[in-house]
């Protein structure tokens, strides 16, 4: 595939060209990205467009990731396929766009997304589909395809474990294994990208899977002693509803833990546990929606104004309302008030428009919160790494607000605190 990054397509006298006149990966490149085609002479006319295009728009993407890791990782993918596509004399740079666009096109800095890796064999059968059908989504149908050439099965509705060797136990297959892992693993975890090398020689690695979903990561230190247990949230701690799995792996296994792994497998049956309790405990509460009862049970005061509005002691996630059956975002629209500290890391709710003060510290790292409109005071600071918050257009004052690796991008009405921002972000309004 020849890139040309100069631009000068020598367009001239333009004859109308239409869809029909074009097939495959061709066609789809003008259906995904509204190609110009009315411009166009020729097939060369669309080659020369994707190629400024793919240079302009994929070659030059920002590849950073939350961590210095992912952002390794992405550029060590991003150079794998830019090398094979600049030397791929059957895909054409149109091809090529719909290709990489597909890889590298939802990358953000707030995530730890790592593109998959490079396979000619699952590219060319994608190429093929593809072609066939030019309404196909290109990355879903690669990465399915490259699932079936690495693990040999179809993954997409399995449920079970998946065992990935150690190098010490599979020497000869290391590469394969260790793409296999890399594959397999939940976004959040590190064997996601480059961390899966130091996993793979420490020991064997095991997934669950839950209807194609990775659920469970298990590090193996020795063959019969399992190092480090895994779930979802990369927190060292296993969701409720899949203890009994993880209990059953160990038991049928006969392995034993380690303190870190024996550790988290205690912390979730307290867990499961508390969630028992609290359900008995708040069954009438929960019914009825008291919501006053039910953040007392956590040991946070609600009081009411006289308008209906609420005021919190503090607020934390420290147990899964979800599975007790409480409806956090009903819960929390009435407050306008948060006394004390702010916890809502990982939070899933979207809205706290009606909030507008926090007396204590704040701390909204990876939270889907996105509205926050009449926040106007944070007492002691906050963070907003990777939360969905863009805007913070009522904040008036906070001792130490840190805005790195978020969306904010300006505070009109800041006057009073210091303001900690990544490079990438800008305050231009600060006063």
């Amino acid at each position: 595939m020849q890139i040309n990054s100069n631009g000068n397509y020598g367009f001239q006298d333009f004859g109308a060209m239409k869809k029909s006149q074009f097939k495959g990966l061709d066609l789809l490149c003008v259906n995904t990205f509204k190609a110009p085609i009315e411009k166009y002479n020729s097939n060369s006319d669309l080659q020369n467009w994707a190629s400024k295009k793919l240079v302009t728009d994929v070659f030059s993407k920002d590849l950073e990731g939350r961590t210095p890791r992912v952002t390794i990782e992405r550029k060590s993918v991003m150079e794998n396929w830019k090398d094979f596509l600049s030397n791929a004399k059957t895909i054409s740079a149109a091809a090529g766009l719909v290709i990489m666009s597909s890889i590298f096109g939802k990358l953000s800095p707030k995530n730890d997304d790592v593109p998959p890796p490079l396979n000619e064999e699952a590219l060319n059968k994608t190429l093929q589909q593809v072609s066939e059908n030019p309404n196909a989504n290109f990355q879903k149908s690669y990465l399915k395809t490259l699932k079936n050439e690495i693990i040999g099965f179809d993954i997409d509705n399995y449920t079970g474990w998946i065992k990935i060797p150690s190098k010490d136990n599979d020497e000869a297959n290391y590469e394969k294994n260790l793409e296999k892992l890399k594959l397999l693993s939940s976004s959040s975890w590190c064997t996601k990208a480059s961390g899966a090398d130091t996993h793979l020689m420490r020991g064997n690695f095991h997934i669950y899977y839950d209807k194609g979903q990775p659920k469970l990561g298990v590090q193996m230190s020795y063959p019969d002693e399992i190092d480090e247990i895994q779930g979802v949230e990369n927190d060292f701690s296993v969701p409720a509803n899949y203890y009994d799995v993880m209990n059953n792996f160990i038991k049928e296994n006969h392995l034993s833990l380690s303190d870190k792994a024996d550790d988290t497998m205690y912390r979730t049956k307290q867990h499961i546990r508390d969630l028992k309790l609290a359900q008995e405990s708040l069954k009438e509460d929960i019914n009825n929606k008291n919501y006053t009862n039910i953040l007392k049970y956590f040991n946070i005061e609600r009081t009411e104004n006289p308008d209906g509005t609420a005021v919190l002691s503090a607020y934390h996630d420290y147990i899964d309302y979800k599975t007790l059956g409480i409806d956090v975002q009903d819960m929390l629209k009435d407050v306008v008030e948060i006394k004390g500290d702010c916890d809502l890391r990982k939070a899933k709710i979207t809205d706290l428009s009606n909030l507008k003060t926090i007396g204590g510290f704040a701390d909204f790292t990876d939270s889907q919160i996105s509205n926050l409109s009449n926040l106007k005071s944070i007492g002691l600071g906050a963070i907003f790494k990777n939360s969905n918050v863009k805007e913070l257009n009522s904040l008036e004052s906070c001792p130490n607000l840190n805005v790195s690796y978020s969306e904010i991008k300006e505070l009109p009405n800041f006057k009073d605190g210091k303001v900690t921002s990544d490079k990438d972000v800008k305050l231009p309004l600060l006063k």
